[in-house]
C-alpha cells in the first residue's frame, strides 16, 4: 500500500485524483495551537526526516508503518513560534530556521549526519518543492542562495497565484508533494502558474512528471506528504 498525508480541507477533486492514482489518503486533524488558516496543514505539525522517520507534534493517526518521533515544542499561532516542524529534508541537508526548529529534529540530524542549512525563511517546508535529492523549486531567496551554495539545483519562481485562504498568497512547497521519485503532485492545475513551462521542464530534467490533481486554482494545503 502507498499513502499520503494531507490537510483534511483538501478539495474532493484533488482527493479523488490521489485515490485514482492508488494512494490511501490520510487527513490531518486541526491543531488548536496554530492560526486557523494553517491549523490543519501537515507541514506545520509533521516533519518528514526519511522514508521511515517522522517528527511530529503529536502521534500520527493511522496505521502508519513508520517511526514517529514526538516533538517537544509547544506551538503558538504567532510566527516564529509556529515553525518548529516546518523543516525540509533534501538529500543530506535539512533546510530550516534552526533557532526555532524542534530540538528532536536537530538531534536526529546530528545523529544521522544530516547537515543543517539555516535559512531566514521559517516556513522552510512550505517554501520548498522537492524535485529530487539534489533539486528543488522555491520562491524564497534565502533558500535559493543556500541551495546554490551547496550545489543543489534550484529553480526560482513566484508564489503569486497560489491561494492560501487568510493570506495574500500561499507557497509552492505547500501546494505540492513529491509522491513518487518520478511524480510531483500539484494541488490544483499547474497550467495556471505563470512559470508552468519552466517548472515542467526543470522537473523533466530529473525524470519527474508533474501531475495536476484538479482543474482548480493552485492552493497551498501544507504539502502533500508521502508516508509509505
Amino acid at each position: 500500500m502507498k499513502s499520503v498525508l494531507v490537510d483534511f480541507k483538501i478539495s474532493e477533486k484533488s482527493e479523488d485524483t490521489l485515490k485514482e492514482l492508488g494512494y490511501i489518503v490520510f487527513k490531518t486533524e486541526k491543531c488548536p495551537d496554530l492560526a486557523e488558516p494553517v491549523s490543519s496543514h501537515p507541514d506545520m505539525t509533521v516533519c518528514k526526516l526519511s522514508d521511515t522517520d517522522f517528527a511530529a507534534k503529536t502521534t500520527l493517526c493511522g496505521p502508519f508503518e513508520c517511526n514517529v518521533i514526538k516533538g517537544t515544542t509547544e506551538l503558538k499561532p504567532e510566527y516564529p513560534f509556529d515553525i518548529a516542524y516546518n523543516a525540509a529534508r533534501i538529500g543530506n541537508f535539512l533546510f530550516c530556521n534552526a533557532k526555532y526548529t524542534d530540538k528532536k529534529i536537530i538531534e536526529y540530524c546530528k545523529k544521522n549526519g544530516i547537515r543543517i542549512l539555516n535559512v531566514n525563511q521559517g516556513y522552510a517546508k512550505c517554501s520548498i518543492c522537492e524535485v529530487s535529492d539534489n533539486a528543488i523549486i522555491t520562491a524564497d531567496k534565502s533558500i535559493y542562495n543556500a541551495a546554490k551554495e551547496n550545489n543543489i539545483d534550484v529553480l526560482l519562481v513566484e508564489n503569486k497565484g497560489i491561494i492560501l485562504n487568510g493570506y495574500n498568497e500561499g507557497f509552492i512547497g505547500g501546494a505540492t508533494g513529491l509522491v513518487e521519485k518520478d511524480l510531483l503532485a500539484v494541488n490544483g492545475n499547474i497550467k495556471l502558474h505563470k512559470s508552468c513551462d519552466e517548472i515542467i521542464a526543470f522537473c523533466k530534467n530529473y525524470g519527474v512528471k508533474v501531475i495536476s490533481l484538479s482543474d482548480e486554482p493552485i492552493t497551498d494545503i501544507g504539502s502533500i506528504i508521502r508516508i509509505y
